[in-house]
């Protein structure tokens, strides 16, 4: 049974770039700010809270991972179509059911004019945890840089769940402006559903996710301010000695410093708020000052059949 959690934790804690792509824009992107000797430094949370079901002859057993580190980026090259070069360090400190996890790597990344963080060449892996965390956070700022970003602007997209067959419908909506840390951030709400099927370690599974989650974003700098994701799975396997899994994912990124390159002259973003068009009822209502707690995600069920799993509880 702890082998088939293992080969299943990949299909229910995926809180992949995916989830969260933006498709393209429909303005013309400004001249990135970040410059050679810029170090940029992010604080990172993870938690993943897994529970599988025994069959009829086989125990419930559960699953806790959690810790927290930092994303540093130190820049050393840019191109002249905003395209930066960046030596990537994590260091991440947590546990895994009770035993220590801790990783310290480096390698050479691309920030790309679309917003999207890419290594370069081959890495060693960081574990499904923190890969799935990481992919996340690489892709959020995805399209930013060229969409207009006007309050009240929605938009849907259909992306597809990593391996798995299905596909998940995400909507963001600009809800604001606000200053944070000195910078001015656009405030963008994303709530995503969708279901899947999937084989586990030979077991056929079906399954339903549900996203919700806010990103605050520097449009003149063009950088992530912060975000906070949660991500919530429930797969049914049949002939297997698992019969429900029920995983639960957050995620929290912020900015903790930009570095800016000795003798570089900063112009320092404007800092005027607009009105933010989220009601405080909301569950990812705008907090002034930091991205706000991790938000339940909105979810409307598709019409259930006999195989699909029970909807996700939101707010659970």
């Amino acid at each position: 049974m702890k082998r088939l959690i293992a080969h299943a934790t990949v299909a229910c804690v995926a809180l992949a770039a995916a989830l969260f792509a933006l498709d393209d824009g429909h303005a013309l992107a400004a001249a990135r700010s970040i410059a050679p000797g810029d170090v940029l430094t992010y604080d990172v949370t993870l938690d993943v809270q897994l529970h599988a079901l025994g069959s009829k002859s086989s125990p419930s057993m559960d699953s806790v991972r959690s810790g927290a580190g930092t994303e540093t980026l130190a820049v050393d090259r840019v191109l002249s179509d905003g395209t930066a070069f960046a030596a990537f360090t994590l260091v991440y400190r947590g546990t895994r059911d009770g035993k220590p996890v801790q990783v310290h790597q480096s390698w050479r990344a691309e920030l790309a004019p679309d917003g999207e963080i890419h290594a370069i060449g081959s890495r060693a892996s960081v574990g499904d945890d923190l890969e799935q965390a990481l992919s996340y956070i690489n892709g959020l700022a995805k399209g930013l840089p060229t969409r207009t970003l006007a309050t009240g602007t929605t938009w849907t997209a259909k992306e597809p769940l990593g391996t798995s067959s299905g596909s998940m419908v995400v909507t963001s909506k600009v809800v604001g402006v606000q200053s944070y840390q000195g910078y001015r951030g656009y405030v963008i709400q994303q709530n995503g559903a969708g279901a899947f099927t999937q084989s586990v370690n030979g077991s056929p599974g079906v399954g339903s996710i549900a996203i919700g989650g806010t990103l605050y974003y520097d449009r003149a700098d063009q950088i992530l301010l912060g975000a906070a994701g949660r991500g919530e799975t429930e797969m049914a396997l049949t002939h297997a000695d698992i019969a429900h899994i029920s995983a639960t994912t957050t995620i929290d990124v912020r900015l903790r410093s930009w570095h800016h390159a000795p003798g570089a002259a900063v112009a320092p973003s404007p800092t005027t708020v607009e009105a933010s068009g989220a009601p405080s009822a909301e569950p990812n209502a705008v907090q002034s000052g930091a991205p706000a707690a991790t938000p339940t995600p909105a979810y409307t069920p598709a019409a259930s059949t006999s195989s699909t799993p029970s909807p996700i509880s939101t707010g659970s």
